[in-house]
């Protein structure tokens, strides 16, 4: 919406806000110690991090909220490709299998298991289903 219209620059600023501050409140008062570790696929550093960066650059965007719509699309690509990049180089571990299972438990177990296939593994049913809700969002 901010895209569209600079108006809703306060609104992004208060998202951004909600998004790095509950997200923080969050990981303080759920995660225990194990959670440190840095693995992709749970409330960890990781997850922490990437959250906070998209907070953040949320803030950043509201706070120079340029009068083009071109301009702020450009900025928010921007703002993305940079989280993407951090995310790359910080938790390179995260861009491949989430769970990070060794190739054997690919194998002989994951590659069974109809929430860890990809989509196109599916039958048309399936991935229609699956598809339905984000394309509508």
């Amino acid at each position: 919406m901010w895209v569209r219209d600079a108006g809703e620059a306060r609104r992004l600023a208060g998202y951004g806000i909600s998004l790095g501050g509950g997200c923080a409140f969050g990981f303080l008062v759920f995660t225990s110690e194990a959670n440190m570790a840095p693995l992709c696929d749970a409330l960890t550093p990781v997850w922490l991090s990437a959250m906070l960066g998209a907070g953040a650059i949320a803030v950043v965007l509201a706070w120079l909220s340029p009068q083009k719509p071109l301009a702020r699309l450009a900025l928010a690509a921007g703002g993305g490709a940079m989280l993407a990049g951090a995310f790359a180089w910080g938790a390179p571990q995260c861009l491949g299998r989430l769970e990070q299972a060794p190739p054997e438990l690919e194998v002989l177990w994951l590659s069974k298991v109809r929430e860890a296939m990809p989509i196109w593994r599916h039958g048309f049913d399936t991935a229609l289903e699956t598809l339905t809700l984000p394309v509508a969002g």
